[in-house]
């Protein structure tokens, strides 16, 4: 183990590969996370490679937080942006940094995360495009403030491919486990790993600086078990004990307990000014003066507790600050608090004023209210909730406005991402106050709640027509309409009315915020698509223009509704080509819509493998941001995938669990997604009863809920098919139908083709081989030129098999070629397997009487009953349908084995299911 040239003992093999990363930051763009327990060097060697990259002349961007900077928000923004020009940025990216660095008072929304990471991104880019390499380092990356880690995630996800290395440094807690998640995706992690035995031994004779003896040497290099800092402080703790041989070796039971043990050898006037410290959010040589102690930190700059330097004070080591706070009590904290109050300013001041409290102070609430507010309205949601806990945790429970406190405090936790908390604390505030306003907005921030949260969208909706039943103001009956015209998924005509209300009370106002119009449009433009009224584009577009204006993107946006909408009325390239953008750019709690929408498109192009990539990812972050129903879509997606890669076990699992959910709790769209699994699945079995029941509900519920848009039906082909096996031809033409009016009013090509791939096995039925091609190569025609590979394949297997039947048998293999090599190519294999069965049906020769692979599984069982000598009654009752279904699957059998009585069916049984075709 060598010793660099800066003194650095024990890691110059790791700061000699950081120096070659930074070395290389101009032909690439590097993220390395330190990784270590406390003590183990990650300081020392963060601070080494800082003055690498400073002396290979990059522009250094360094943050040190310390555990007391988390309650500072963008205190961490504001230290890696100290030293760059915001003129380079242009006026809205400026203007979004500005503000959450208090330099810029803004009456608007707050900037969003992701925008002044873009500020940041493109301050860094500008110093890449001048030729300046940028190094950005981060120490004790587990207490970077709330307000400033979405941002800087946002940011170093987004870096150049060349010119920028990271270097971050985390701590590692008891037994290996992070503080907290990195903030990006890494390139790598240089482990600290303990220093060995040699390399201890000559840091503690460098600490104590004098002969040892080598018993006493060795139990310090084994007790400290190669952690540095851990056997400096034993060494310097001990050092009395060292010079009295014989004298018992005492030996502390942590680095937490040596490091405590050093401070308890200072002077009581000492380790009170080292409290103070350990307090401050940014402790100055002006402060320290103001509270009279600059003279008592004397004995701990010499002892090297501390460092003053250039007006500022800091401890050498995080874990020295942290043992000076833990060497106070709860009483004397209040005390160090209110002197902190006399010397503070601003909300820190006001922090500190309320640590001091020692009961209910309805001033200082209505203070650190506010307070709250204006931290919210510069983006630093999660300190503003925990300001406004402090507010509630003044105020008396008797006060005329606690109410009011509890209301907006509850906001303030909502946004921060304290949900569960929100919740509760609103729902307390409905159930406490008579105020009819306030109970009104209450109603109103829990209805938001649940609508993100809730796969219930009936919960979000009770919430908002209480508010609409109280409200009087303006303003927020709008937003109550606004939630009901996206919600309201038992009636969408019903939600279109809620549109048309929020869209006439925006008219009254004379300058409508162009946000919530611009929210309001869009929830307009959802209702009128999902009740079938078409893409409402002049509305969509006119929200997106007042969304730019506002740099507004997430999954409640136009943008992010537009790429649904064009999602179902089948623009799929646009439509990912948007959700990607999302996924990208949008906050992380959009994140999920994105990746929830994606898979099915991926499906409809015929990437089972994206789509099962895409909604695995959906779904973890799903379960992360705590919305269950993200989480529900991405169970229904990959229960989808599975259908159709043939995993059937794994789906019905789902797809049952889905059912029971929906149809426990009312809830028609999430019992409905289970219908749709059940259905394919049946379908792939061949068990065309079952799979007809599931999609009779499926059907019903799509009716129940007024969902009239066609791109919501993406199995009615499968639905009609099954009726046409079942018989169920009355039915199957009522469907047709009514979906094909829908479908030509639309303008479907998806929707058009599967009607008219209906009709073609309509017509097959019916012994009109001739209509039937004509249906089916219409419905080939309809999405052949599209991105609906799925759609395209399950056309081209219609087509064969009709082709097939008409003795078309050129066209007939050219169909189910096609089908078949687009089937293996996505992965289906259950369609794969069908268009193959249907493929060698096609011999050129005459099918043999015993031919048994043309019946469906149903159709079997039927066969062995009948020639088993079952009535026809009997073989109802036993698989549970009516005599007319069983009628049906017989006409089908006889014609499909050529045979023309039971008799015949009867002699040839055994025949029947030995030999097939192969």
């Amino acid at each position: 183990m060598r010793v660099g040239e800066d003194g650095l003992l024990g890691r110059q093999d790791e700061l000699e590969h950081l120096r070659r990363v930074i070395g290389d930051a101009p032909i690439r763009s590097r993220r390395v996370l330190v990784l270590g327990e406390p003590g183990i060097g990650k300081t020392s060697l963060l601070d080494r490679a800082e003055s690498a990259a400073r002396d290979a002349g990059h522009r250094v961007l360094v943050a040190r937080p310390t555990q007391v900077e988390q309650r500072l928000p963008f205190a961490v923004l504001g230290d890696l942006t100290r030293d760059l020009r915001l003129d380079q940025l242009g006026v809205g990216r400026r203007h979004a940094l500005e503000v959450v660095l208090g330099r810029r008072h803004t009456d608007q929304q707050p900037p969003l995360a992701h925008h002044v990471g873009m500020a940041l991104v493109e301050l860094v880019d500008a110093e890449v495009a001048a030729g300046r390499p940028v190094t950005v380092v981060v120490d004790d990356v587990q207490w970077i403030d709330a307000a400033s880690r979405e941002p800087l995630e946002f940011a170093l996800r987004r870096l150049p491919p060349a010119g920028v290395c990271v270097v971050l440094a985390q701590r590692l807690e008891h037994r290996g486990v992070r503080a907290d998640t990195p903030l990006m995706t890494l390139d790598e992690i240089v482990r600290l790993t303990p220093l060995p035995p040699d390399v201890t031994e000559r840091l503690v004779r460098t600490a104590v600086a004098r002969d040892v003896s080598p018993h006493a040497v060795a139990r310090i290099v084994t007790t400290a078990q190669g952690n540095p800092l851990y056997a400096i402080e034993f060494a310097r703790s001990a050092r009395d004990t060292l010079a009295e041989p014989g004298r018992p070796l005492p030996v502390p039971s942590s680095l937490t307990a040596v490091t405590a043990a050093r401070l308890a050898e200072l002077a009581p006037a000492t380790r009170r000014a080292l409290s103070l410290v350990s307090m401050l959010v940014r402790p100055s040589i002006a402060t320290m003066s103001r509270l009279g102690v600059l003279d008592d930190l004397r004995e701990a700059e010499v002892a090297g507790v501390l460092v003053i330097d250039n007006r500022t004070v800091r401890f050498t080591h995080p874990v020295l600050a942290s043992a000076a706070y833990d060497a106070t009590t709860g009483t004397e904290r209040i005390a160090l608090h209110g002197r902190l109050a006399e010397v503070t300013q601003g909300t820190e001041q006001l922090i500190h004023r309320a640590l001091a409290a020692t009961h209910s102070d309805d001033t200082l609430a209505e203070e650190l209210l506010a307070a709250a507010q204006r931290e919210s309205a510069r983006g630093a949601t999660h300190e503003a909730a925990d300001i406004a806990a402090l507010s509630l945790g003044l105020s008396s429970p008797d006060a005329a406005n606690h109410g009011r406190r509890a209301v907006t405090a509850g906001d303030l936790y909502f946004r921060a991402g304290r949900t569960d908390e929100a919740a509760e604390l609103l729902e307390d505030a409905v159930r406490s106050t008579g105020d009819e306003a306030l109970r009104a907005k209450a109603f109103l921030v829990l209805a938001t709640i649940e609508y993100s949260r809730s796969p219930d969208s009936e919960v979000a909706a009770r919430l908002a027509r209480s508010c609409l039943g109280l409200a009087t103001d303006l303003a927020i009956r709008i937003e109550a309409h606004a939630i009901l015209a996206r919600c309201d998924y038992l009636d969408f005509h019903e939600a279109v009315r809620h549109a048309d209300a929020a869209l006439g009370l925006l008219a009254e106002q004379p300058n409508p915020d162009p946000v919530l119009y611009a929210s309001v449009l869009t929830a307009s433009a959802s209702a009128r698509f999902s009740a079938g009224l078409g893409v409402d584009r002049e509305g969509l577009e006119q929200a997106i223009a007042l969304e730019r204006d506002a740099d507004v993107i997430g999954a409640d946006s136009a943008f992010g509704t537009l790429a649904a909408l064009l999602k179902y009325a089948d623009d799929v390239d646009a439509s990912i080509e948007i959700l990607e953008v999302l996924a990208r750019d949008a906050d992380p709690a959009s994140v999920p819509y994105a990746l929830g929408h994606l898979p099915q498109l991926h499906v409809w192009r015929g990437e089972l493998a994206t789509a099962a990539e895409v909604a695995e990812r959906g779904r973890r972050l799903a379960v992360d941001t705590q919305q269950d129903g993200q989480v529900e879509t991405a169970d229904f997606n990959l229960a989808l995938i599975d259908a159709l890669r043939g995993r059937f076990e794994s789906a019905l699992e789902v797809a049952h669990r889905l059912s029971e959910r929906g149809r426990g709790g009312d809830v028609p769209w999430t019992e409905r997604m289970g219908a749709a699994v059940l259905g394919l699945v049946a379908m792939c079995r061949d068990d065309v009863d079952a799979a007809v029941r599931h999609f009779i509900r499926y059907d019903e519920l799509g009716e129940r809920i007024r969902l009239y848009e066609p791109g919501y039906h993406r199995l009615l082909g499968d639905y009609v098919e099954c009726l046409v096996q079942a018989g169920e031809r009355s039915r199957a033409d009522e469907v047709l139908d009514r979906f094909g009016v829908r479908a030509d009013r639309a303008g479907r090509a998806s929707a058009r083709s599967m009607v008219a791939r209906g009709r073609a096995l309509c017509a097959m039925h019916d012994g009109d081989p001739s209509g039937a091609l004509v249906e089916a190569r219409r419905a080939v025609d309809l999405v052949a030129s599209t991105s609906l590979v799925y759609e395209t394949a399950r056309a081209q297997l219609v087509l064969g098999s009709v082709a097939r039947h008409a003795q078309e048998r050129s066209a007939a293999r050219d169909a189910l070629d096609r089908a078949t090599q687009a089937f293996d190519a996505m992965g289906a294999a259950p369609f794969a397997s069908r268009a193959r069965r249907e493929r060698d049906r096609i011999s050129g020769r005459a099918r043999r009487s015993d031919d048994s692979s043309a019946l469906t599984a149903t159709e079997t069982s039927v066969a062995s009953m009948a020639a088993a000598g079952r009535t026809t009654r009997q073989i109802a009752e036993a698989m549970h349908v009516s005599t007319k279904t069983v009628e049906s699957h017989l006409t089908n059998v006889y014609r499909k084995l050529g045979v023309a009585n039971r008799a015949q069916l009867a002699s040839r049984h055994a025949a029947l299911f030995t030999t097939t075709d192969g």
